[in-house]
C-alpha cells in the first residue's frame, strides 16, 4: 500500500465521547412525520437522517413542497437541539489534541468529516479548526457519509487524492464510506459499535482507540506528510 498522506477523522465517539440520544431523536421524528401524514409512524432503527429523507420522499407525494420543507425544517432543529444538549456534556478523549498536534508535525494533512452539526462540535472542541486543516460537518455539504462525495469534498481540499487518504471512525458508516470513496479505512472501538460488527465490514485498520491506532501506523511506516503548506482557512469554503 501506498503511504498515507492524510487522515480523515470522524468526531462523536472518535475523537471525542458524545452521547447523543438517537432513541429520542428518532422519537421527535416520528411524532413530526405523524403530524403531517396524519397516521402512527413507528420509529425507524435506520441512521436518522436517511430516515428523514425517505420520509420527505414519502410526503412528496401527497403533500406540498411547502409542507415537506417544513418537515424537514423542523426535524433539523429538532436534531441540532439534542446534538447541541449532548454536546454540552461531551468531552474530547484526553489523546485528541496530541494525536492531532503529532500528525501535523509529520505532515501528514488532517480533517474532520462528521455527520454530527458545526456547532454541536465546537462546543466540545473549541479549538478545532486550529488543530485540524479541515472540517466538513453535516451543515457543509450537500451529501454526508456514508456517501463517499463527504470524504471527497476533504480529500479535495486538503490537496490530496483518494488513494493518500484514511478514513477513521467508530461506526460502520465510516468503513463503508471509505470503501465506497476508495480510501483506506480503520475502526476504533470508543464507541458504541462493538468491535465485532465493525470487523464484519473489512477494515483495513482496526485499533482500541485513535491514540494507539496511529502509534501502530507510524511504527510501521505507513505515515508519509508531505512539505509543509500553508493553513486552510475552512470556513471559507463553499458548498
Amino acid at each position: 500500500m501506498g503511504a498515507i498522506q492524510g487522515v480523515l477523522f470522524d468526531f462523536d465517539g472518535t475523537l471525542a465521547e458524545l452521547h447523543i440520544d438517537f432513541q429520542a431523536m428518532r422519537k421527535q421524528v416520528a411524532d413530526l412525520a405523524a403530524l403531517f401524514l396524519d397516521q402512527y409512524v413507528e420509529p425507524d432503527s435506520r441512521p436518522v437522517l436517511e430516515w428523514i429523507g425517505e420520509l420527505a420522499e414519502l410526503m412528496s407525494r401527497e403533500l406540498s413542497q411547502a409542507e415537506v420543507l417544513e418537515f424537514q425544517s423542523r426535524c433539523r432543529m429538532r436534531l441540532v437541539g439534542l446534538e447541541m444538549k449532548a454536546a454540552q456534556k461531551g468531552k474530547l478523549f484526553a489523546y485528541t489534541p496530541g494525536v492531532l498536534s503529532g500528525l501535523r508535525e509529520k505532515g501528514v494533512r488532517t480533517a474532520v468529516v462528521t455527520r454530527n452539526c458545526t456547532a454541536a462540535v465546537k462546543t466540545v472542541y473549541p479549538q478545532l479548526v486550529r488543530d485540524v486543516d479541515c472540517l466538513l460537518a453535516r451543515d457543509d455539504v450537500d451529501r454526508v457519509k456514508p456517501d463517499p462525495e463527504h470524504l471527497f469534498r476533504a480529500a479535495s481540499v486538503l490537496g490530496l487524492g483518494r488513494q493518500a487518504c484514511l478514513m477513521v471512525g467508530d461506526h460502520w458508516l465510516d468503513i463503508v464510506a471509505a470503501q465506497k470513496a476508495g480510501m483506506y479505512s480503520a475502526a476504533v472501538h470508543t464507541g458504541k459499535v462493538e468491535a465485532a460488527v465493525l470487523a464484519s465490514y473489512g477494515p483495513d485498520f482496526a485499533a482500541p482507540d485513535v491514540h494507539s491506532l496511529i502509534q501502530e501506523l507510524g511504527r510501521f511506516g505507513l505515515l508519509a506528510g508531505g512539505q509543509s503548506r500553508s493553513r486552510i482557512d475552512w470556513s471559507v469554503l463553499s458548498v
